[in-house]
C-alpha cells in the first residue's frame, strides 16, 4: 500500500497536510530540467509555471466507512484545509474498492482534482513512494499541455513581428524515391495520404524560414539547405544533406552574431612570449582567432575569446542572444555538424530527424536575430 499517513492527533493534520503540499510540489520541480539562467525546453518552462501556480492548494479530508480520502482541489494557494461532508464526496470515491488508493479527476474538469487514501498511523515502511506526486503530475498534464501551447504561440507571434523572408522554392518534377513509399501525411487513419512534393516544399516553408533581420549570408546558406530537402523527393539521402546545410547556416549565424554583440571598437587583449600586448580594429571572428593564435589569456573587450564551437555558443548565451538551453542545443547541432562534416560512414538520417535538426537549426539563428535587433535597440 503506498497511503499518506496523517499524525494520530487531529489538530496537527493541517500542517502535516499543508508540508505534503510543499513536498510534492518540490518533488515535482525537481524532475523538471531547467538551465541555471531558468531556460530550458517550452514543456519544461510550461510545466514549472503550472506546478508552481498549482500547489500548495485547498485540501479536504473526508471519512467514509472508517477510511479517509484527501481530496486536492488543483487550484493553487492560497491553502487550506477542511474536514468535508462525507455526502459531497464524489461517488466513484466513495464507492471505490479497498485496494484503490488515488482517483483522479474527470477528464473535462476545469479544475483539477486528485484524491488519495490516507490513513493514521506511522507512514508505511516506503512513505509515499511518490505516487500522490505522480499523480497530482498526471492531473496537471493537460494543462501543462495548454500553456506549452500558449508558450510556442507568444515565440511565433514574437519572432513573426520581425516578418520572414519569402520563400522562393521550385517544386521536384522527378520520379520519387522508393524510399517514400510508405510515408504517409495526414491524421491516420482516415486522413492519411500518401507523401507528394508539396510536403516537401511545405515543410522548408515552415521549418526553414528566417525572419528578416537574419544576415543574407546566413540566408544563402540556409537556402541551399533548402533546395536539397526538396529534391530529397527525387533522391532521399539528399535530405541528409539538407541537415547538414542548415547546422552550417546555424554555425555561420553563431559567429556574425558573435560580431554583432562587440563593442564599436573591440579591443584585443593577451600576452605573447611574456609580453602584453594588445591589437584593435579587428572585428571578424576568424580574424580575431587568427590574430590571437599564440596568446595566453586572449580576450576581447575583457572577455575570453570563444575558441570551440561550444564556447562561441556560451558566449552568446552571456552576451544575451541565446539562453542556456539554447547554446546547449547549439552544442548539440554543431556536434552534428562536425559528424556530417568528418564522417567515418556516410550515415544517413531520414525524414522525421532531419527535418528536427533543419527546424532546430533555424530556430536558434532566428531567435539570435531576434534578441539582437532587441539589444540594438535598448
Amino acid at each position: 500500500m503506498d497511503q499518506i499517513a496523517l499524525p494520530t492527533d487531529r489538530a496537527r493534520w493541517p500542517g502535516a497536510v499543508k508540508h505534503l503540499c510543499y513536498e510534492i510540489r518540490q518533488f515535482l520541480l525537481a524532475s523538471i530540467q531547467l538551465e541555471t539562467d531558468g531556460s530550458g525546453r517550452l514543456e519544461a518552462q510550461a510545466a514549472k509555471s503550472i506546478v508552481s501556480a498549482a500547489l500548495p492548494c485547498p485540501v479536504f479530508a473526508y471519512e467514509v466507512d472508517g477510511r479517509i480520502w484527501l481530496r486536492f482541489v488543483l487550484s493553487g494557494p492560497p491553502f487550506r484545509f477542511e474536514i468535508g461532508d462525507p455526502a459531497d464526496l464524489d461517488p466513484e470515491v466513495a464507492t471505490a474498492d479497498a485496494r484503490t488508493i488515488s482517483v483522479g479527476s474527470p477528464g473535462g474538469a476545469e479544475i483539477r482534482e486528485a484524491f488519495f487514501r490516507a490513513h493514521v498511523g506511522e507512514p508505511e515502511e516506503n512513505p509515499r513512494g511518490w505516487s500522490s506526486a505522480r499523480s497530482i503530475g498526471h492531473e496537471l498534464d493537460r494543462q501543462v499541455r495548454e500553456e506549452t501551447e500558449r508558450l510556442v504561440s507568444e515565440r511565433e507571434t514574437w519572432l513573426g513581428s520581425y516578418g520572414y523572408r519569402a520563400p522562393n522554392m521550385p517544386l521536384a518534377t522527378g520520379e520519387m524515391a522508393p524510399q517514400f513509399d510508405l510515408i504517409r501525411r495526414g491524421n491516420f487513419p482516415t486522413e492519411a495520404r500518401r507523401l507528394d512534393p508539396e510536403d516537401l516544399r511545405g515543410d522548408m516553408e515552415t521549418c526553414a524560414r528566417l525572419i528578416l533581420p537574419a544576415p543574407d549570408g546566413v540566408e544563402s546558406v540556409m537556402q541551399v539547405a533548402r533546395l536539397l530537402w526538396v529534391h530529397g523527393w527525387e533522391e532521399w539521402q539528399f535530405l541528409t544533406t539538407a541537415a547538414h546545410y542548415a547546422t552550417l547556416a546555424m554555425e555561420t549565424s553563431m559567429r556574425l552574431a558573435f560580431e554583432a554583440a562587440l563593442s564599436p571598437n573591440p579591443v584585443l587583449t593577451g600576452e605573447r612570449n611574456g609580453e602584453r600586448v594588445t591589437a584593435e580594429g579587428i572585428r571578424t571572428y576568424e580574424g580575431i582567432r587568427r590574430e590571437t593564435q599564440g596568446w595566453r589569456g586572449a580576450c576581447i573587450d575583457r572577455r575570453p575569446i570563444p575558441r570551440s564551437k561550444p564556447d562561441l555558443a556560451f558566449w552568446l548565451a552571456d552576451s544575451g542572444i541565446l539562453t542556456r538551453w539554447e547554446a546547449k542545443s547549439a552544442g548539440r547541432l554543431l556536434s552534428l555538424r562536425d559528424e556530417y562534416s568528418h564522417p567515418d560512414f556516410a550515415a544517413m538520417n531520414f525524414i522525421g530527424p532531419a527535418r528536427d535538426t533543419i527546424l532546430g537549426s533555424a530556430l536558434l539563428i532566428n531567435v539570435s536575430w531576434a534578441r539582437i535587433e532587441e539589444i540594438s535597440a535598448t
